[in-house]
Order: C-alpha cells, then structure tokens, then sequence
C-alpha cells in the first residue's frame, strides 16, 4: 500500500478510488486501509474543504456513513466567503448522513436549517436545493408525515423535470407514490408507482425497482387485488435476490407472510415467515428479526404449537441486548403471555409476563 503524504497525491488517489468504488466497494476499502489519518492532516494542513468534501462523498458511498459524517462536519465548520457554497453542500450530506444512521428527527431539523440558510444566502443553489427537498421529503415519508413529504417531494419532482434529471423524477414518483398509497388516494398511488416503475425500468435501477414493486404489491393488497399483490410482491423478491439486498428480501418475505396470516392460511405464510427469520438471522438484521418473530408467534399459536413458543421467546430475549430492539422484545414477550392466558396456559403467561418485566427492569 503507498501512503499518501502529499495533497496532490491524494488527489490523484482520490480520481482512482472514486472510478473503482462504482463496481468495487470492498477493494476500495482495503486501499483506504488505514489512511484516512493520514488524509485528514493533508486536508487540514491546507484547509482544502473541497477535498476534504470528496472523501466525505467516497466514504458514503462505502456506507461508512459515521466516519462520512465527521468529514462533513468539519466542512459545514469552514468559514469565508469563498467556501460559503461547498458549506452549504455539506450540511445538506451531513443531514442525509443523519438520515442513513436513522436519526430522523435529528435529519428533519437539520435539512430544515439548512433550507433556511440556503434561502437566506440569496445564493442560486439549483440542483443542491432540488436535492435538499428530496431529503426533506424522505425524512417525512419515514416520520409518517405524508402531507408534508407530498409538498417536498412535489418541488423536487418539478425541478427534476424542468431540467431532465430522469433518474431522480423515478425516485420522486416512487416517494409520492408511496406517500399516496398511505394516504389511500390510491388513483394517484398506481398512477406515480406505475410510473417510477417505468424510469426505473429504463436506468437498470433495480433497488429501487424492486422497492417500487413491494410498495405497488401493497397497493395492490389495499384495493383487495391478492393475486396482482403476490405477483408483484414475488417480482420484487426476485429482484432483490439478483442485486443482495437482504434486508429487502426479508421485508418481502414478512409482507407475503403476513398477507397469507390474514387469510388464515398458517402453513404457506409458515414457509415465508421462517426464510424471512434465517436472512435476518443470518444478516444480523436485529431489529427486523424481531418483527418477524411476532408473526412466527402468531402462527404458532394458530396452530397449537405452544411449545415452541419457548424458542421463538428465547431468541427475542437474546436479541433485547440492543437498544433499538428492546421494546420490541418486552411488547412481543407480553403478547405471547396474553395469548398463552386467553388459552389457559397460566404457567407460560406467567413466565413470559415475567421475562418481560425482567427485560424492563
């Protein structure tokens, strides 16, 4: 590995690193290797924001999202009048950084002051400000806030179409016709899914294609269309499969299960529920894992297999060791008790009802 000791030189790393990350994430991490402290003292030494800016960028796109977000603090911390554009870009990384580690509200109030600032500067900000509201508008879809993320992502669309950025008006249509489908305008939820569909189609964006097909597949399932919801929810899955997205896969799975719950068919909705609990098992996706186990509680208790309750609760339990999935675990440990005691199994609802207190205390 060369070590990088001058700004130039990293400039030149920088041109190569930012080629190769597109189609190789894991090889661009180990180049960065241990260097980034080495970077850090090349950007300070100079005051080079910009640079500093770029490393930011490469690292989101290595999904280090933390350390992105320290890069680009230090640049919203630049002070001048010269460097007033390149603070404004990162403010508005650093709240889409807030947005990556899940702090939504944070995210919220952040990109808010920023489009503040922004308006304030009487600077023309073009596709940075189009971009901005796109984020506005995904915080508030997160937050459930639909009203609002329609208002964002409207202005987003708008621009993006004014100036011919394909890609992003498929990701807009994809926003509002989520938004649409929660608000159960459902006309105009076909209308843009069916339509971000088509622009994802066209660019080979299959992420968001597949997530566009899950959303039109609960579309579907809301205006009572099973057999076009399983279909589509299937196509997303499949596409899911191709591109490794696994904590998708495990979504789609869960939605399919809990679709075949609701028609009281345990059996088929056991087969989807139990692949969805082993990817996020074996994907560490903790806090998904113990949605999905509340709906393998419910089809063992469907089907009188009150012993292997035990198991189900035992994994949750093991899983309460996070913060973000304790909760979780004490209301699906509670629900298994009140099952158990609505049937008459006064020991298990004791315990369970105990091993949730446990997990409070």
């Amino acid at each position: 590995m060369i070590t990088i000791r001058t700004a130039q030189e990293l400039v030149q790393e920088l041109n190569k690193l930012e080629l190769l990350v597109e189609n190789d994430s894991d090889t661009v991490l180990e180049l960065i290797g241990d260097q980034l402290t080495a970077w850090e003292s090349i950007v300070r030494l100079h005051a080079d924001y910009s640079l500093a800016l770029r490393i930011g960028k490469l690292l989101e796109k290595l999904r280090q999202h933390w350390l992105a977000l320290s890069w680009f603090h230090w640049v919203s911390q630049a002070e001048g009048e010269a460097e007033q554009d390149l603070v404004l870009t990162a403010l508005r990384m650093k709240g889409r950084m807030y947005i990556k580690v899940g702090m939504y509200n944070e995210a919220l109030s952040f990109l808010l002051s920023v489009e503040q600032q922004g308006q304030s500067s009487n600077r023309p900000q073009g596709r940075d400000l189009a971009i901005l509201w796109q984020n506005i508008a995904l915080v508030y879809e997160y937050l459930g806030r639909y009203d609002s993320a329609v208002e964002y992502a409207g202005r987003a669309l708008q621009w993006f179409a004014d100036y011919g950025e394909e890609h992003d008006v498929a990701l807009m249509e994809m926003l509002l016709g989520i938004c649409y489908k929660e608000q159960k305008r459902f006309d105009e939820a076909y209308e843009y899914l069916t339509r971000a569909r088509g622009g994802f189609e066209k660019h080979k964006d299959y992420l968001h294609l597949a997530r566009t097909w899950h959303n039109y597949a609960e579309l579907m399932r809301d205006l009572g269309r099973m057999e076009e919801a399983i279909a589509a929810w299937r196509m997303s899955l499949e596409m899911k499969k191709r591109i490794q997205d696994f904590s998708g896969q495990a979504t789609t799975l869960h939605s399919i299960a809990k679709y075949l719950i609701s028609e009281n068919d345990w059996y088929a909705a056991m087969n989807y529920i139990t692949q969805a609990i082993a990817i996020c098992h074996q994907y560490r996706l903790q806090d998904k894992e113990v949605v999905c186990l509340e709906s393998w509680a419910q089809i063992l208790f469907a089907l009188g297999r009150y012993d292997e309750l035990e198991v189900c609760a035992s994994r949750a339990t093991f899983l309460a060791g996070s913060d973000d999935t304790q909760h979780k675990v004490v209301s699906l440990l509670q629900k298994i008790a009140n099952d158990c005691e609505r049937v008459g199994l006064e020991e298990l609802a004791k315990q369970y009802s105990q091993n949730a207190v446990q997990l409070i205390g």
